[in-house]
C-alpha cells in the first residue's frame, strides 16, 4: 500500500513538471537553444522517473491476468515489432525461427507481451556494440507434460556468474539506471501463467532466457472436438 500510494502521488507531481516543461519547450521562439537544451533534458529524466514509477505500481499492485486464446509466434513477432527501431539502432541482427504448427495459448496477451518486451529489451541492452539476437519457439515436454518453450538467446556481454542467482530479485540490477523491478516482473508474470523461467549466462559470449509455459491448462479449457487421435490441434 505504502508503494502505490508514493508512486501515485509523484505520478501526479510529474505530469505537472512534465507539462510545464513540455509548455516551456513550445516556446522555442523566445527561448534559448541552452533553454531548450535544458527543458529536453527535464523532460528525459521526467519519463526516466515514470518509468521507475510504473515498475514498482506494477510490482506492488499486480493485477489478475485475463486469459484468451493467443498465437504464440505472433505474440513474438508483435514485442519484436515494438523494439525493431530499438534493435536497428544498436545494429542487431534478428534470427527468428517461427513454429506456426504451434497451438494457441490460453494466456494473457498483455503480459505475455511485457514479458517478451521486457527480456528483448534487456537482450538488446546486453549488445550496445551490436551483435544477434536470437528467438525460438516449440513444443516440448516437461516431466511428461506438453509445455511450449521459448527461448530468447544474445551474444552480448553476458552475467557474472556470481551474481547470475540474483537476477530476479527485486530492485536487483548492476545498470546504473532502472529499478531492478524487470526480470522481478517478469518472474511474476510467469508464476501467474503457471509457467517457469531460467536464465543461462557466459560472460563475454552472451545469455539465454528459457521460458515454458504449460499446456495443460488450456488443454482443460480446450472445448471438445477441438482435440482428435490424441494429437494438438493446430489453430
Amino acid at each position: 500500500r505504502m508503494a502505490s500510494m508514493i508512486a501515485h502521488d509523484l505520478r501526479n507531481a510529474l505530469s505537472t513538471i512534465k507539462m510545464n516543461l513540455q509548455m516551456l519547450l513550445r516556446r522555442h521562439n523566445s527561448a534559448t537553444e541552452v533553454e531548450n537544451e535544458q527543458c529536453r533534458m527535464g523532460l528525459e529524466q521526467v519519463r526516466y522517473m515514470e518509468e521507475i514509477l510504473r515498475d514498482m505500481l506494477i510490482y506492488a499492485r499486480p493485477e489478475k491476468i485475463q486469459r484468451n486464446w493467443h498465437d504464440v509466434p505472433d505474440l513474438i513477432d508483435e514485442a519484436l515489432a515494438a523494439l525493431s527501431n530499438q534493435l536497428a539502432e544498436k545494429d542487431i541482427h534478428v534470427v527468428r525461427n517461427r513454429d506456426d504448427r504451434l497451438p494457441k495459448l490460453y494466456c494473457d496477451r498483455v503480459k505475455l507481451l511485457q514479458i517478451m518486451r521486457n527480456l528483448i529489451g534487456n537482450a538488446a541492452n546486453a549488445m550496445a556494440r551490436g551483435g544477434t539476437l536470437t528467438i525460438s519457439s516449440q513444443m516440448t515436454l516437461v516431466d511428461a507434460e506438453p509445455q511450449i518453450l521459448i527461448t530468447i538467446g544474445d551474444t552480448g556481454e553476458g552475467i557474472p556468474e556470481d551474481i547470475l542467482p540474483d537476477v530476479f530479485e527485486p530492485f536487483f540490477t548492476t545498470r546504473a539506471r532502472g529499478s531492478g523491478l524487470g526480470l522481478a516482473i517478469v518472474k511474476r508474470l510467469v508464476d501467474q501463467h503457471n509457467g517457469s523461467i531460467s536464465i543461462d549466462s557466459t560472460q563475454g559470449e552472451g545469455t539465454l532466457a528459457t521460458l515454458t509455459i504449460p499446456v495443460e491448462q488450456q488443454l482443460r479449457a480446450q472445448p471438445k472436438g477441438e482435440f482428435s487421435n490424441g494429437e494438438y490441434a493446430r489453430h
